[in-house]
Formats: C-alpha cells, sequence, structure tokens
C-alpha cells in the first residue's frame, strides 16, 4: 500500500493499481489499500471501478469519513443527489470537523433547491475553517441565488481577498453585476476570468451575453 502510494505520487498509475491490488491480495479486508486503488482508478478516469473499490473499503472499515466524501464527490458528479448526500452525511456524522464534507453537503443541497440546508451546511464548513475559499465562494452563491445581490459580492470579494485569481469568484462576481445591470464591470470580470483560465467556458458563455447586453 504505501509503495502504491509512492507511485501515485510520481504519476506512475498503473504501478500504482498493481501495488494496492497486490496489497489487497495480501489482506482482504485492507480498507486502506481499497481506497487508495479507488482514488487511484478515479483520477484516471475509472469512476465504476473507483466506485467498487470505495464500497469495499466501506465494508471493511464504516467509520471511513474520506471515503464517504469521495463516494459523495462521484454521486454529485453523475447527479445522483440522494445518493452524493447521504454519503456527505455519513462523512460529517464520522468526522464532526470535516468541512471539505460539509461544504461538498452544501453544493449537494443548493443543486437539489434546498438552499436553507445548504445554507446550514456551509455556514458550518466556514465554522470550522474560516478560510475555506470554496466554501466562501458557495456562500456566494447562495446569495446570488437568494437575489441577496450586496451580500453574493462581499463573499465573492473575501474569496478574491485569499487568492486573486481565483477564477470561479472572478466569473461569479461578473455574473451579480450583470444581473445588477453594470454591464461593463460584468464583461471585465468575464474577461479576466478568460485571461486566467482560457478553457474556463462559462466566462466565454457569459461574455458574449454579457457583450450582447450591453450593445443592446
Amino acid at each position: 500500500n504505501i509503495s502504491g502510494a509512492f507511485y501515485k505520487s510520481k504519476g506512475q498509475y498503473s504501478v500504482a493499481i498493481e501495488k494496492f491490488e497486490q496489497a489487497i491480495n495480501l489482506k482482504l479486508n485492507y480498507a486502506e489499500a481499497h481506497y487508495n486503488l479507488g482514488v487511484t482508478l478515479g483520477e484516471i478516469g475509472k469512476i465504476n471501478e473507483a466506485i467498487e473499490c470505495y464500497k469495499n473499503a466501506l465494508k471493511n472499515k464504516k467509520e471511513y469519513p474520506d471515503a464517504h466524501n469521495n463516494l459523495g464527490n462521484i454521486y454529485l458528479d453523475l447527479s445522483q443527489y440522494e445518493l452524493s448526500i447521504e454519503h456527505f452525511e455519513w462523512a460529517v456524522a464520522y468526522k464532526t470537523d470535516f468541512a471539505e464534507a460539509f461544504n461538498n453537503l452544501g453544493i449537494a443541497n443548493r443543486t437539489i433547491g434546498r438552499l436553507s440546508e445548504a445554507g446550514k451546511n456551509i455556514d458550518k464548513a466556514l465554522s470550522i475553517n474560516p478560510n475555506f475559499i470554496s466554501a466562501i465562494n458557495c456562500r456566494g452563491l447562495l446569495h446570488h441565488d437568494m437575489n441577496q445581490h450586496e451580500d453574493a459580492i462581499k463573499f465573492f470579494e473575501r474569496a478574491l481577498q485569499l487568492d486573486s485569481n481565483f477564477v470561479d469568484a472572478i466569473n461569479n462576481i461578473g455574473l451579480v453585476y450583470r444581473e445588477k445591470n453594470q454591464i461593463k464591470d460584468a464583461i471585465k470580470s468575464f474577461e479576466k476570468a478568460i485571461k486566467l483560465a482560457p478553457n474556463f467556458a462559462n466566462s466565454y458563455y457569459n461574455l458574449i451575453h454579457g457583450i450582447r447586453e450591453y450593445r443592446a
């Protein structure tokens, strides 16, 4: 398992997978090896195999918050929201200071429109880690969802104080400017986001609409 983690850290995924599988063959109930194999398989896009590895880890170690969190993220990406929420809830039940899992739970609840629950989840994440930039950005998005534009801007600006090149916050603040009809400011934000992340499709989409609205 240790040698597998070493090869994974070097980007040698095929060797890492082989080492994790060897560890599992020697000790079938080796939860950490199942988990590490799941992480590795997930990183190379073998999602179904990763799910099975995390499930095997949990069969052998029920109170495994990281495995629950990773499974929750996979199910969130697959739009299986209730399953993702279930695993995030297990993660925070077993690890009550798991800021990342609380934030992920908030993201899942927000995605299905449970804004009040999402707010509680994200606030909990921020109470654990006040400088958790992803949670700060998510809190801004919640205020945006509720048309609380000034509060949204405050959180996006707070995120940018921690990282002035945080593309998500730059794009999101542009969305708020656009909704406030501050089209020039919105365009500047979208252009900055594109400059920092040329492959960030959302900013291109938002910029095009911003320019159309500016010209209208």
